[in-house]
This record gives C-alpha cells, structure tokens and sequence, in this order.
C-alpha cells in the first residue's frame, strides 16, 4: 500500500506537507501542491479515509433522510444539499425512508453507527422520544418541514398556514366560490395546516365550506387524479380546486382532461411547492412557490455551523412563500 511518506519522497518534499495538502489544514504553496498532487497520481495513492477519520474526528460524511426519493420536491432538495455538501468535501448519503418510521429509525441508528457528522432528515416521521434516545446530545440534526420535539437540533421551515391562505385567496378574487381542497394524509401537520389556511380564507370571504369537498388521501399523481376525479363527477362540482402538493394538482389536470372539463376557461387548479416540472405542465401549474434552494442552504449551513461551534440549542428558521400566478386559473364562469 503506497504510504503519506512514498508521497513525499516521490515529491521531494517533506510528509507533513503532503499531510497538509491532502487535508487543507495549512498555506502551501501552489508550486508543491502541484508535485504532490502529481506523485499521489503517479504512485496511485487513495487516502487512507478511515486513519484521516480517527485522527480528526470527522467522517466528511452527512446522512440525509427523506420520505419519498420519487416526489420532486424531495429530490431537488437532495440534489442542492448533495452539491452544497461536495463543495465542502462532504459525502452525502441519501436515505429513502418512503414515509416509514421504522425504517427512518433504521437509518439513523446506521448513520450514527456509522460516525456521520451529521443528519439532515425532511419530513421526519419518526416519535421525537425514540429520535432523542437514538442520536444524544452530540450529533448534530437538522430538520426540514418538521421538527423532532425535545431534540437540540435546527428546524427549516415555512410558513404552511399562509401557503394555504394565499393559494384560496387567489380563487376567491377571481370569482370562485365552490373551491375543492384536494390534500395529503390527514394526520400531517404540515399538511393540515396547508387545510387550514384553506378554511381561513374560505372564512374570511364569508363562504360556506362543504366539507365533501375537502378530500384527503395521499401526495401523489395518483392520488390526485383519483380524488380529482372524484369531485368533477360531482352533479354540483367545483369550479376550482386546491390541492395541497403539484404532484397531486398534476393528478386533478390529468382528470380534468379525461372527463373534458377544459383549465382554466371550466376549473382552476392552484398546487403547492413550485418543483420543476410545474411550469412546463399543460397548462402551466399555478402555485405555491417555496424557496427550495434556500431551504437546502440554510440546512447545509446550520449543520456546518453546528459543527465548527458546537452549537447545542435549536434554531427555527422560517421562510416565506409566495403566490406564482401561471395559466392553469382563470376568473369564475358567471352562473
């Protein structure tokens, strides 16, 4: 096995500066980082990760756990925190809990067996007891969309209760007075708080809320075309309808177009969170934007914050969402 010292022999220099080259833990000159980097490809030399770990406490490896790897939502956010991280020099291993709590427990056991420095989790299903006896006191935790009570770890988040709000607000001013709510599982806060701007807005135009039109099931396309579905074959259907994911308004499109209900001139669709995809539907989805960049940001940098200054109390960091206004709402049909 090629050694630190065949590397610096071969380079001419001494093996602390290979030492301080490999790790970046001191100047060195652009002229023998060159030589070094050149005999390590000559000799072949592969770091010795689990030694470096030993040495410096630190695996350069952060867990991230998510509920459902196939929803774009999580993926792009694992996308922005797998780039962000690698330009730290950090691996990111990403685990696909698919909205199990026990496998979620499983993946935090392993990753804190396994020395990650950290863990982002997003959507954490998981009882908050079991999370703080499974992790301690010493690994950091960031959360994303919902906190584990009692854990010292940061929570990113955003304002659900006004995404809700603005997203039925929106239909209302464009005449709708029958507005549907297609939504997630009931039991999640994040999502019932999504509902619950809904009833407000809905209360606060002075409009009856029926509440067969609030359907609740699942987050997917499936879900949403069933549901949407559903609700057009109603003999006194809605003329709009919310639904508390894009995934599920692509659903509600897709079921729009199979019974001939045209978007927006016979119902508009308001979604939520703004993934990719969402502007390059037919028609263009309007939505509820989060800022999802920034999110993985601020979770990025939390954990390397708890990391340098071994930060023990929790932080909230809240950010605001905004209406995008597309082509899939039009104004009211006058009855």
């Amino acid at each position: 096995m090629v050694t630190v010292k065949d590397v610096a022999e071969k380079s001419g220099v001494s093996v602390s500066t290979v030492s301080h080259v490999i790790n970046g833990t001191r100047f060195v000159s652009e002229e023998l980082k060159v030589k070094v980097r050149d005999a390590m490809v000559a000799l072949e030399y592969k770091p010795n990760l689990i030694a470096r770990s030993l040495r410096t406490k630190r695996s350069n490896v952060l867990g991230l756990i998510l509920a459902d790897i196939t929803n774009p939502y999580y993926s792009e956010i694992a996308r922005n925190i797998e780039y962000l991280g690698h330009l730290q020099d950090y691996t990111v291993m990403l685990c696909n809990s698919e909205g199990d709590p026990i496998k979620e427990e499983f993946y935090i056991r392993r990753l804190s067996e396994a020395r990650a420095d950290g863990i982002i989790i997003i959507s954490s299903k998981i009882l908050p007891e079991l999370l703080k006896e499974m992790i301690g006191e010493n690994l950091p935790v960031i959360f994303i969309d919902k906190h584990g009570s009692g854990i010292q770890g940061d929570l990113i988040a955003i304002d659900e209760f006004e995404g809700g709000r603005l997203a039925t607000e929106h239909l209302i001013t464009l005449g709708h007075h029958r507005i549907a709510c297609v939504n997630g599982v009931s039991v999640n806060y994040l999502n019932l708080e999504r509902v619950n701007g809904y009833r407000s807005a809905m209360v606060a135009a002075g409009l009856p809320i029926d509440e067969q039109l609030i359907i609740s099931s699942g987050f997917d396309v499936v879900d949403g075309y069933r549901n949407g579905t559903m609700l057009l074959e109603m003999k006194n259907k809605p003329t709009a309808i919310f639904a508390t994911g894009d995934l599920i308004a692509y659903g509600v499109i897709q079921a729009a177009y199979k019974t001939g209900i045209r978007i927006p001139e016979e119902l508009s669709v308001v979604g939520f969170d703004d993934i990719y995809l969402s502007k390059f539907i037919v028609p263009p989805l309007t939505t509820i934007k989060q800022p999802l960049y920034e999110i993985s940001e601020a979770a990025i940098n939390c954990f390397f914050e708890r990391m340098e200054n071994n930060q023990k109390t929790g932080r909230t960091i809240h950010y605001n969402v905004h209406l995008e206004v597309r082509e899939s709402t039009g104004p009211a049909i006058e009855e």
